[in-house]
Order: structure tokens, then sequence, then C-alpha cells
């Protein structure tokens, strides 16, 4: 009897270890006077960028909704017109090139 509770609590605790950990929200904000936006956790502060134009689960996520609101044109406010440099790297490390 004690072999047969080891064995489930041990198939237990596999089942448990496999579960995947959900990925941290991240946003795409925009600043008014330029178009310019970042890609930042949601807790990061964007004083400079005050205009959340997406949330996603994840940076590559979050990269990939950047690069789909590119514009060309500055007065689309919900739009990038121009990235950050650090938004530019941080993504490269994603595997998702921004314009």
């Amino acid at each position: 009897m004690k072999r047969a509770i080891k064995i489930a609590s041990a198939a237990a605790l596999f089942s448990t270890a496999n579960v995947a950990v959900a990925a941290d929200p991240w946003v795409v904000r925009r600043a008014r006077s330029s178009g310019q936006c970042w890609v930042l956790k949601a807790t990061a502060s964007g004083n400079h960028a005050p205009d959340v134009l997406a949330r996603r689960e994840g940076r590559k996520a979050a990269c990939t909704a950047a690069k789909q609101l590119r514009t060309e044109d500055v007065t689309e406010t919900k739009k990038c017109f121009a990235y950050a440099t650090n938004a530019i790297a941080a993504c490269n490390v994603e595997k998702v090139p921004l314009p």
C-alpha cells in the first residue's frame, strides 16, 4: 500500500512540474508629441510615453504588436511613428525586428 502511495505522489509531482508559467504582461506605450513607441513591462513607469496602445503576455508578443502598429503618419495617435532605441534592441533579442 505504501508503494502505491509513493508512486501516486511521484506522478502528481511530475505532472505539476511541467505546468507552464504565464508570461509577464508587457505593453506598447506611445509618446504623444513624437509618436515614438516603447516596449516595456506593464509595471514599468511610462511617464514619458503615457498612452498604452497594446497589452500582451510576454515581450515577444508585445514586440509583434508594436511592429503591427507601425505607421508613416505621425498624426495617427493609435500607432507608432518611430521606436525607442531600447525597444528596437529588446525586440531584436526576441527576433522581431522593428523598422
